[in-house]
């Protein structure tokens, strides 16, 4: 039933995304768009892939304690490969200047 209203309320804002004229609104709607639906599509993945019940407090607390770590592990992933990549440009350059 929540994915049916969650279906719905996006419907919604995609019709409001049609109707907006300005070309920097709706890419910034488009952007929120696009990351409710990450958030939602990840949410739904960790929930499903661990096989809590969301019927109870207790496998809500579960889900939202999967979900923050498994984004914070995420994050982590992301600010190493980030740092990996800054170190690789940052001797590629200095290997062309030294040339």
């Amino acid at each position: 039933m929540i994915a049916w209203i969650i279906l719905g309320a996006l419907l919604v804002i995609g019709l409001f995304i049609i109707r907006v004229s300005h070309a920097g609104k709706r890419i910034k709607l488009v952007a929120i768009l696009l990351i409710i639906v990450l958030i939602y599509a990840s949410a739904t993945t960790v929930v499903s892939k661990n096989d809590i019940k969301l019927n109870s407090l207790g496998g809500y607390g579960k889900a939202i304690s999967l979900y923050l770590g498994w984004m914070v592990d995420t994050s982590s992933n992301l600010w190493k490969v980030s740092g990996d990549v800054i170190k690789t440009v940052k001797n590629t350059v200095n290997n062309t200047i030294e040339k």
